[in-house]
């Protein structure tokens, strides 16, 4: 629950109320109503912590000022009676979560989707048996992974999947929103308080780290720095005791490499994974694993298609359409696919709509889909040939 800091009049004054003197920092005793009312009557001016929620007729009697109300977070007086309109305690706990999120930059995710869900990335799986079985003896504790690869290709989604998968929150820490507080650093610090204090196995999630840091502002520098510190303090003497390890993502590592190669060092994470476009058989999979999402029947000369019969028509038809040398071979076992998993998600979306519109889809509609949507591969050649280059120093999930 949050208490709020109120001082009559923007200022800070302890005239004539003892009890509510500071001792050092430390703000003493909750006044009662009738205190408040009192002192206001007697037009003294005065600090105090105030009750949750403030009397009502008091409320806008008083300015908020800054306090260490809730592991760093301070409301002001406009989001404090944002919060007050919701009498509900449910409806006020959801506004208090959001005002988490604005003020230190944290989002808490509590996924339900596993790596089953996941098409391929066969070395991550791995991985995550791995952690179920090391994560619980301190010494042998991982610290973090990293994942670079091309947009589209489930990088964010198997974090999701990850959390899901070993039990975690996933606590997602939005760096651009904590760089636009007044002292980004100290929110940094704050942010992390507030996920020492929950006590909960997590995972803490920083998606694409390259657009947070260009290295080159001061500020972002600093609080990169202090990053970095709490990333090899945790769970150290000195550091943070977190339950949890970090999961960061980044499209292009650029900027880290040739500004800050020392942010990918072993003692950081514990495994660096590359993650490309699906070979034709991760993208029967991930087919499959959409038709069976949304229930969807594909029908060929008006007879339904089983699953698997389905996938693989889809993934000759993308490969026909974008590759003319798969048009009379069909799509080749073990070539990169056309589409990213986001693109085939979105296929299996459109088709979808349509069986809602029509009452059925054929391949006809799924020819039509796919003309319509271009993969990425086709729009960014040369970006992601970047990419793939900084794949050497990673791990191909």
């Amino acid at each position: 629950m949050f208490q709020w800091f109120l001082t009559s009049e923007g200022k800070n004054y302890t005239d004539n109320i003892e009890r509510f003197y500071r001792i050092g920092e430390e703000l003493l005793v909750v006044p009662s109503e009738e205190e408040i009312k009192s002192a206001i009557l007697n037009r003294k001016k005065f600090n105090v912590i105030a009750p949750y929620p403030p009397p009502e007729k008091f409320k806008n009697l008083f300015v908020l000022q800054d306090i260490d109300a809730f592991d760093g977070l301070t409301l002001t007086t406009q989001e404090l009676e944002f919060l007050l309109h919701f009498e509900d305690k449910n409806e006020r706990e959801k506004m208090e979560t959001i005002l988490i999120r604005e003020k230190l930059g944290l989002r808490v995710h509590k996924p339900t989707v596993k790596l089953s869900e996941l098409g391929g990335m066969k070395r991550l799986k791995e991985f995550a048996e791995y952690v179920k079985k090391v994560n619980h003896i301190p010494e042998l504790r991982i610290k973090g992974i990293f994942l670079v690869g091309i947009p589209g290709t489930g990088k964010s989604y198997s974090a999701m999947a990850f959390a899901g998968e070993l039990n975690r929150l996933l606590i997602e820490l939005n760096i651009s929103k904590i760089m636009e507080s007044v002292n980004p650093v100290t929110t940094l610090q704050h942010a992390f308080m507030f996920i020492e204090k929950l006590r909960k196995p997590c995972i803490i999630w920083i998606d694409e780290v390259e657009k947070a840091f260009s290295l080159v502002d001061p500020i972002e520098k600093r609080v990169y720095g202090q990053l970095l510190t709490i990333m090899n303090d945790l769970n150290t003497e000195i550091g943070f005791k977190i339950d949890g390890f970090f999961w960061v993502t980044a499209n292009d590592i650029t900027y880290i490499m040739e500004r800050s190669p020392e942010f990918l060092r072993r003692g950081r994470f514990d495994a660096l994974f590359f993650v490309d476009v699906p070979d034709t058989e991760t993208a029967k999979e991930l087919f499959e694993i959409y038709l069976r999402k949304y229930n969807l029947t594909i029908y060929k000369n008006n007879i339904p298609l089983d699953v698997k019969t389905a996938s693989a028509e889809l993934v000759f038809l993308s490969s026909v359409e974008w590759h003319e040398e798969s048009a009379t071979t069909g799509a080749v076992e073990g070539k990169s696919f056309v589409y990213t998993p986001a693109e085939i998600h979105q296929i299996i979306k459109e088709l979808a709509r349509k069986e809602k519109t029509k009452g059925f889809v054929s391949l006809d509609d799924a020819i039509e889909v796919i003309k319509g949507l271009e993969p990425i591969g086709s729009s960014m050649t040369d970006a992601i040939a970047m990419m793939r280059k900084q794949s050497r120093y990673f791990v191909k999930v």
